[in-house]
């Protein structure tokens, strides 16, 4: 019985557990069901020993299988420590008189728990080879030992063990082989029979029944003559008499049909206890051959016609004495008569300069050391005419020696000046794919470079590394390099070409960058299979499209910006319809672009205005310049917008008109602002002009922008003599220089200035810069005290007060009453 030790026994060596794990499954018995022939055994193992538990246990790498059991529910434990891993490490049959007492398993569950197993004996299962396969072993829950009788028992039995296990897979091995044969002889070409004495099938395969066309179904049992009625009195009996005697028959078998068929057969006597009892038979049908010779026969006729017709004549001659003979069509080649008389000489001497010398040397060469040659020459014929022709020779060498040299001759002048003009059209091709821009090759089925085009050749030599110039690479190689850097693109392509060679598709096609540091460019490559005869060849193009991609990005960028511009950007025809509508004309307009594309565009003009709006799509279409103007537009809900308009034509690459764009910016809120600042503009020179302080304000060039009536007053001149004048053209001579000073450092440093003067009434100067007029603006001054100042960006600002200082304590004291 398995059971778990507390220490496991040293590992066994490696290869020897292999081999024997090898062993164990070629018994084919792990996980099988239960044998009854086995449990008998484990039985009358417990009852010879006297113990309670038997059972027949195999080990495999890593678990210990019950394959046969009494008095045991257990299938399978791990293998690590078992009692039977112990077991089958040793020669002799292990014995475990008290577990409880052994160190190696004292620690086990098996004897710690229930069942408490404290006596062990298991016997090896030795293979033929000697591998300890496992054990047939008995146990029991008290202390105790195997007398010698018990013990022989158990190594007896684990022997019968053995020889059920080895009878079981020589009939495993035997139905297995026989099933390899039945489908080796059932699937032959050939017919097979096995026949006995008394003339019965004791085998036959279909093939047999097919061959000599019997009913369907199976042969065993039947008598030949009942199913070869017509053949087995005259051809088979004789035959099958003399092989029953132990000779060797071997015949041609001929059916007496209309369909004559031809059949080879052979008759092998089998020998069974000095008897022969069977005799093997083997049909095989020729009839196939047989026709397959008349067909022969029947090409080598037709041949002697297609060289005829093919221009092909045979000539041989000997060349010890240079005499010879040819074959009429040689005659005719040469334009000679049939029956013209010829020699070496003769024959070399139709050959034009150039050619004879080739010819001459290959001659001598195949009669001096039997090589052969294949030329294409030129000759001149008896009546002057020009032709090429292909002459092939072939020496017979008998004994060491050149004994005939024979050879055939071939008129291809019609297929020289077919490949001149394939050459010349060939020649025309490589002209037109060399004026193209785009790189073009073509691959075979492997995608070796066969050709390409000078684009290509050029770029490669600009670019080694891309796929080399000529046709000196491999294309393929080149992508799958690329592809193990982990370039998508080349992957990609690569996969394309691959398919494209396979048929799975019949093109293929990638755009894909192609950038360097210095620029970025874009290809298109394209893949398609040649359409024509002979091998497989493929088209690679690839064509720079930096500039289709530049503009397609131009224009994606510049829709963008149509879209998500404020102004109304409409497209139209240039018959007014409207084709392109922006979010800003949605916005303006109120109109959705699905609402207004394919509409004319007077839905959007006040009636009064159409005529112009006419008039300028007229001056348009006959492409004059149209200047901005404003005016007003009508939105969805009737009413009318100020707007601004600015028309421009919509072009082709080649210039053409196509269209125009009507660019409208809402001027509402500009209008709404201009009035505001009107409005605020009069607000604020009625307030300058109400107050009693003398405002005024300088450009940086000194000279007065503004000046109220208080100040006007006090410098004793009207309002438009003081604005545009210098202070040294109003002030008195004693006071320019201060105003300027104290103007000029305004502007300089930004904070309010003051200035003290003796003036009537003892008036303060103070200046602020004032930066809200512009970079034209200067300080704003006063000839007194200024209590507030405002700053801006372009020049200075102030005002007097000519309250008494009363009330202005008064205004301090409470603001919410000035």
């Amino acid at each position: 019985m398995p059971s778990p030790a507390a220490a496991s026994a040293p590992p066994a060596d490696q290869e020897h557990e292999a081999q024997r794990v090898a062993a164990l499954r070629a018994y084919a018995i792990l996980d099988t069901p239960p044998e009854p022939a086995l449990d008998e055994l484990t039985r009358l193992a417990a009852q010879i020993c006297r113990a309670p538990m038997a059972t027949i246990s195999l080990l495999d790498e890593r678990r210990l299988w019950v394959k046969a059991s009494f008095q045991l529910a257990c299938t399978e434990v791990p293998r690590a420590g078992t009692f039977c891993d112990h077991a089958i490490r040793g020669r002799a049959p292990l014995i475990v008189p008290d577990a409880a007492l052994d160190p190696r398993f004292v620690d086990s569950p098996l004897v710690q728990a229930n069942p408490s197993v404290r006596f062990y004996a298991g016997t090896p299962l030795r293979s033929r080879d000697g591998f300890a396969l496992g054990t047939l072993c008995v146990m029991d829950l008290v202390p105790r030992q195997l007398d010698e009788e018990q013990r022989d028992a158990l190594e007896v039995l684990a022997r019968q063990v053995m020889q059920l296990l080895e009878l079981r897979r020589q009939k495993r091995e035997a139905a297995a082989s026989e099933a390899r044969l039945r489908v080796v002889t059932d699937n032959a070409r050939i017919g097979l029979v096995i026949v006995n004495r008394e003339r019965r099938y004791v085998y036959a395969n279909p093939t047999y029944s097919q061959i000599l066309n019997l009913p369907a179904g199976p042969l065993e049992g039947r008598y030949i003559r009942d199913m070869l009625p017509d053949l087995y009195d005259d051809q088979i009996s004789p035959r099958l008499e003399r092989a029953f005697a132990g000779e060797r028959v071997s015949y041609e078998l001929q059916r007496h049909q209309p369909e004559n068929g031809y059949y080879m057969v052979n008759y092998e006597p089998t020998l069974v206890e000095g008897r022969w009892e069977f005799v093997v038979v083997v049909i095989a049908d020729i009839t196939e051959r047989r026709k397959m010779e008349l067909r022969l026969r029947d090409q080598e006729e037709m041949l002697d016609v297609t060289a005829r017709i093919a221009d092909v004549g045979g000539w041989e001659f000997d060349p010890k004495t240079g005499e010879g003979t040819w074959t009429a069509q040689v005659a005719r080649i040469h334009e000679l008569p049939p029956d013209e008389p010829t020699n070496v000489a003769r024959g070399l001497s139709f050959y034009l300069p150039g050619s004879r010398e080739r010819i001459a040397a290959a001659v001598e060469r195949a009669s001096a050391t039997g090589e052969p040659y294949d030329l294409e020459l030129e000759i001149q014929t008896a009546a002057g005419r020009h032709r090429w022709v292909r002459t092939i020779a072939h020496p017979i060498v008998q004994d060491g020696r050149v004994v005939r040299v024979r050879g055939s001759i071939q008129d291809i002048t019609k297929r020289k000046h077919d490949e001149a003009e394939l050459t010349e059209t060939m020649r025309f091709a490589q002209a037109t794919i060399d004026a193209l821009s785009a790189h073009i090759c073509v691959l075979d089925e492997h995608g070796a470079i066969l050709a390409t085009n000078r684009a290509w050749q050029q770029f490669g030599e600009e670019k080694p590394s891309a796929w080399g110039a000529g046709t000196q690479g491999n294309y393929l190689a080149v992508c799958d390099a690329a592809a193990i850097t982990g370039c998508a693109e080349a992957a990609d392509f690569a996969k394309g070409i691959r398919a494209v060679i396979a048929g799975s598709i019949s093109d293929y096609q990638r755009e894909y960058p192609c950038h360097t540091q210095h620029e970025h460019r874009w290809f298109i490559g394209r893949v398609t299979r040649f359409a024509g005869d002979g091998p497989l060849r493929v088209v690679v193009a690839h064509e720079d499209v930096t500039e289709r991609k530049k503009t397609e990005t131009t224009a994606t960028r510049l829709a963008a910006i149509v879209r998500s511009s404020e102004d109304a950007i409409i497209g139209l025809d240039l018959d007014g319809t409207i084709t392109n509508w922006n979010r800003g004309a949605e916005r303006l307009f109120g109109f959705k672009e699905a609402e207004v594309l394919g509409k004319h565009l007077r839905q959007l003009v006040p009636a009064e205005f159409q005529p112009g709006e006419e008039d300028v799509l007229l001056r348009m279409q006959r492409g004059e310049k149209v200047a901005h103007y404003e005016s007003q537009r009508l939105t969805r809900d009737g009413q009318e917008v100020p707007v601004s308009i600015t028309w421009s034509p919509i072009r082709d690459a080649s210039g053409r008109r196509i269209g125009i764009s009507k660019i409208l910016r809402d001027l509402s809120r500009e209008r709404r602002a201009e009035e505001a600042l009107l409005a605020s503009g009069e607000l604020l020179r009625h307030i300058v002009n109400s107050v009693p302080s003398l405002v005024f304000a300088n450009d940086r060039e000194h000279r007065y922008t503004l000046v109220n009536e208080a100040c006007a007053r006090f410098l004793g001149r009207p309002v438009d003599e003081i604005v545009g004048r210098l202070p040294v053209e109003v002030l008195p001579a004693d006071g320019r220089g201060d105003v300027r000073k104290r103007g000029d450092h305004a502007l300089r440093r930004g904070p309010r200035v003051r200035a003290h003067r003796a003036r009537p009434r003892g008036a303060e100067l103070a200046g602020t810069p004032a930066r809200c007029g512009g970079p034209g603006h200067g300080p704003l001054r006063s000839r007194h005290r200024y209590h507030r100042t405002r700053a801006g960006r372009g020049g200075a600002a102030g005002q007097r007060s000519a309250l008494p200082r009363a009330v202005r304590a008064r205004a301090r004291r409470h603001p919410d009453r000035r």
